[in-house]
């Protein structure tokens, strides 16, 4: 995976196309709390996701995920 700690905010498809995941799996992380609620920004009354706090909240999620 490549960082995302320099990158601007992204739309829902980057980070779901960044994991692999479909936007759907986005949505229901967030309704799971497998990210919190600051992971997802309004811009200008569009929906964004910072880069800073996927990064931060998915790496463990990812790396027990693959120790299993």
């Amino acid at each position: 995976m490549a960082q995302l700690a320099n990158s601007r905010p992204l739309t829902k498809k980057e980070a779901a196309q960044y994991y692999s995941v479909s936007e759907r799996t986005i949505d229901r992380w967030l309704l799971e709390g497998v990210l919190p609620p600051q992971a997802k920004l309004t811009i200008g009354g569009t929906i964004r996701f910072d880069p800073h706090v996927l990064e931060t909240c998915l790496k463990p999620a990812v790396s027990e995920c693959d120790n299993k």
